[in-house]
């Protein structure tokens, strides 16, 4: 979300659910007057200098990423998007071949820890790192909290047309069943984020 006379930029980055914002300056309560983002691609490494410079005026981070890349002076004002606005995939992957070279011992172990076992590890593992940054922020003076109803409601306004997006390109790639697969998707979310 970028720079407006009455708004300065937001960025959205993430709470628990990978979804709030870091920004320079508080967000104006004129919800109405923000204006569409203008991108920045530049490697995390560049992001404190961005900031410090003034060159952008907020970032589009987690709030982890904010805390461990010491971006938490830069950046005082930090809000969350209900229903989060990104998620990030992981995968550990072995080669077929050489998955298939091993012991049966060292499958059975492998398979023991990998798959749902160890993405519930990381996920927890990620939440904690939130958590464990929204404390050091919050301690350092930086304000957390979540976007007022308008501005979540002109944000999710301003990227409705993401899910149409995908889906034609999925259904594009062969998915004809994408809508399904991203509604299957957000309830799965739903129910991890309720400890089911």
């Amino acid at each position: 979300i970028a720079p407006s006379p009455a708004v300065p930029a937001v960025a959205i980055a993430a709470l628990s659910s990978r979804s709030a914002a870091a920004t320079r300056a508080p967000v104006c309560a004129n919800a109405r007057a923000i204006a569409r983002p203008i991108p920045l691609p530049a490697p995390v490494t560049k992001a404190q200098e961005i900031l410090q410079q003034g060159v952008a005026d907020g970032i589009f981070f987690s709030i982890e990423t904010i805390y461990s890349f010491k971006l938490g002076g830069v950046v005082k004002h930090h809000y969350a998007l209900p229903g989060g606005l990104y998620s990030a995939s992981f995968a550990v992957v072995m080669n077929q071949r050489k998955y298939d070279s091993l012991s049966a011992a060292d499958k059975a172990s492998l398979n023991k820890v990998g798959g749902e076992h160890m993405s519930g590890i990381m996920g927890r593992t990620w939440d904690g790192a939130d958590k464990l940054a929204v404390e050091k922020l919050t301690a350092a003076g930086n304000k957390i909290g979540a976007f007022d109803a308008a501005t979540a409601t002109a944000v999710k306004a301003k990227l409705a047309d993401l899910d149409d997006w995908w889906i034609k390109r999925a259904q594009a790639e062969g998915a004809k069943d994408a809508a399904d697969v991203l509604k299957a998707l957000r309830a799965e979310v739903q129910k991890v984020k309720k400890g089911m």
